[in-house]
């Protein structure tokens, strides 16, 4: 008899708790917390998952060595917050303003920088630069602290530029045989800077070291990948040299010595040559 009073009152729980007459707190808040968990899960499957990875160790295909030509860098011109330029002991610094346009934030500088794209003072600490060494006057033009106007590119101008070197692509890629400073390497005059516009972390940075013998391409190697030479064309490097300073860029081709006027010697990258040479 007990034990049938037990199932008659188990019965009673059941039926009280389906209609609700002694539903506790507690249960009501069970429901909810499944309710809200179940509906994390459908936004969790609806939300597109991210299209780049903000510490991008360069292209997957260099583990091994590519044939045919093939892409530097692994971000697009949407994922760059800022941009160093560093050239000759020299640096220009491009970024985003508050409304996500481009900008050149501050004119040559004569600073060593590191590894790590930023000035390195004289006790070797690094130091970042703000986002403006100049002053704008109302219609936008800058000018130094000697009141002096300074020609800079524009938004559209340094925009367009950023997205052909997002997409910069290497003739071919080597690994080294010899030292690196015999390829202009381990302290290259040129080394380009891209961070990451969410965190400010770099997303590549690529030393620009000799000329091959032609003239037509560049040594170069992205820091992430070490055991790499990759043989980018000059021009595609020059671009960037003469957004940030101008006149003083090396021209986009080798000029023929013997050509009137200076003319240039068109021609395409080659990367067979295997003796460097000075720009």
């Amino acid at each position: 008899m007990a034990g049938l009073a037990g199932v008659r009152r188990h019965r009673h729980l059941v039926a009280a708790a389906v209609t609700g007459r002694g539903l506790s707190r507690r249960t009501i808040l069970v429901w909810v917390l499944l309710v809200v968990a179940v509906a994390a899960l459908v936004q969790m499957d609806r939300t597109p998952t991210e299209q780049y990875n903000a510490h991008d160790h360069g292209p997957e295909e260099l583990d091994e060595l590519p044939e045919g030509r093939f892409r530097v860098f692994a971000f697009g011109e949407r994922q760059i917050g800022s941009v160093t330029v560093a050239w000759k002991g020299r640096h220009v610094d491009f970024a985003r303003d508050p409304a996500g346009r481009w900008m050149q934030a501050s004119h040559a500088h004569d600073h060593a920088h590191g590894a790590d794209g930023h000035q390195h003072g004289a006790e070797g600490r690094a130091h970042d630069h703000g986002p403006d060494r100049h002053w704008h006057d109302d219609e936008g033009h800058a000018h130094d602290h000697g009141g002096q106007e300074i020609e800079t590119p524009d938004a559209a101008q340094i925009t367009e530029q950023f997205e052909i070197s997002a997409r910069m692509l290497a003739d071919r890629a080597l690994e080294p045989d010899r030292p690196l400073a015999e390829y202009g390497l381990e302290e290259p005059e040129i080394l380009l800077t891209f961070r990451d516009r969410l965190n400010g972390d770099p997303l590549a940075v690529l030393r620009v070291g000799d000329l091959l013998v032609t003239g037509y391409a560049y040594y170069t190697m992205l820091e992430r990948r070490p055991g790499r030479l990759l043989l980018i064309p000059r021009y595609q490097i020059n671009l960037l040299l003469a957004l940030a300073f101008g006149d003083e860029a090396p021209s986009l081709v080798p000029v023929r010595e013997d050509a009137r006027d200076g003319a240039d010697n068109r021609g395409v990258s080659v990367g067979g040559e295997a003796v460097p040479r000075r720009a």
